[in-house]
């Protein structure tokens, strides 16, 4: 009997351990299984400490925030005419609604500047359509009215572009505009401008350069006779970008030619990309043009790696150097809403 009940004791006791190890790893497991939970809330708990932990608004700069935006929301009225540009003079006889808008439209034009933007209307790089009719909409207890431009157009360069579409974004120019849409395309610059034919002459004596080097099989301009270290610009490109190189000890550079033939003294010295000679054949009769002109508008300095610089003038420390050679611009069509106070009535009696 007493056997019996010390096995009965050992068993239990075997038995009592597996449950509490069953325990022991149902407990593990539910550990396991919640930690992501825990690390969430965690999470949770930290963002909403930021946000409590945040002073409240200053009520009196929300009531000046409120005063502005009330204000702003003027009433306006789009003038019968908007054929020219109304003087400031001429704005003070018309009716405030009317003179209110067009005091909207130098705000835009103003920032468009600002930003980068030729707004000269002969440039047709910058144009506002008329607005839509006027329609009414109801915002929480009040009534507003929407003015409407549809497709107000830009061109210019990239960062431009983006800038002024920022400051819409942003309601720098006016509260109570709405950005609505912005389509934004690239389109090739008209070349009958004055920056198109800029750009257009950058390039060719760009690509000149490209093609001398190869067809003379360059690796380096041996002797650059105007690069951007001298201070010298050039336009003569019967010189440029090497003129000096030859095949004498104190002035080499050029000694053969893409074939491997000698150059002597009856051969034209340098790399140059009009009238330039290729062929050492001991003359110089046969000569290459690598652009269609002798001298160009603008001026260039050319490396030894062939790092072409464009300027304005021939003295690199005084003149303008045009670092902009896209022969691409940015165009965007953009929607905006203009809200504002419904225009004052007035009513006749008879």
């Amino acid at each position: 009997m007493a056997g019996l009940l010390n096995r009965i004791r050992g068993t239990g006791f075997v038995i009592l351990v597996g449950i509490v190890f069953i325990i022991y790893i149902a407990f593990a497991i539910l550990y396991f299984q919640q930690a992501p939970k825990q690390k969430d809330f965690s999470e949770q708990i930290a963002s909403l400490q930021i946000i409590v932990n945040k002073p409240l608004p200053n009520t009196e700069k929300l009531m000046q925030e409120y005063d502005q935006a009330t204000n702003a929301l003027i009433p306006i009225m789009v003038p019968s005419t908007l054929s020219k540009i109304v003087s400031l003079e001429e704005r003070t006889e018309m009716d405030p609604q009317e003179a209110a808008y067009l005091n909207i439209l130098d705000k835009i034009i103003a920032a468009a500047r600002d930003s980068g933007l030729d707004v000269d209307e002969t440039s047709g790089k910058f144009t506002i359509p008329a607005p839509t009719a006027p329609v009414k909409v109801k915002v929480g207890s009040g009534q507003f009215q929407v003015l409407s431009l549809k497709g107000l157009k830009i061109r210019g360069a990239y960062d431009s572009v983006m800038e002024f579409i920022r400051r819409l974004d942003k309601g720098e120019i006016i509260s109570t505009l709405a950005l609505k849409k912005v389509i934004i395309e690239e389109t090739p610059i008209d070349e009958s401008t004055e920056e198109g034919m800029r750009i257009k002459e950058y390039n060719d004596v760009k690509n000149a350069i490209d093609a001398m080097m190869k067809a003379n099989d360059l690796t380096l301009i041996p002797n650059p006779t105007a690069g951007y270290k001298g201070g010298k610009a050039t336009n003569d490109m019967s010189a440029f970008p090497d003129s000096i190189s030859g095949w004498a000890t104190s002035i080499s550079g050029k000694t053969t030619d893409a074939n491997g033939n000698n150059y002597s003294d009856g051969d034209k010295r340098g790399y140059v990309l009009y009238q330039n000679d290729d062929k050492a054949d001991d003359s110089n009769t046969q000569l290459t043009d690598y652009i269609s002109v002798n001298t160009t508008k603008y001026y260039y300095t050319c490396d030894a790696d062939g790092t072409l610089r464009q300027f304005d003038g021939p003295d690199v420390t005084t003149a303008t150097e045009h670092t902009n050679q896209n022969p691409n611009e940015t165009q965007a069509f953009i929607d905006i809403d203009l809200y504002c106070t419904p225009p004052a009535t007035t009513s006749k009696t008879k």
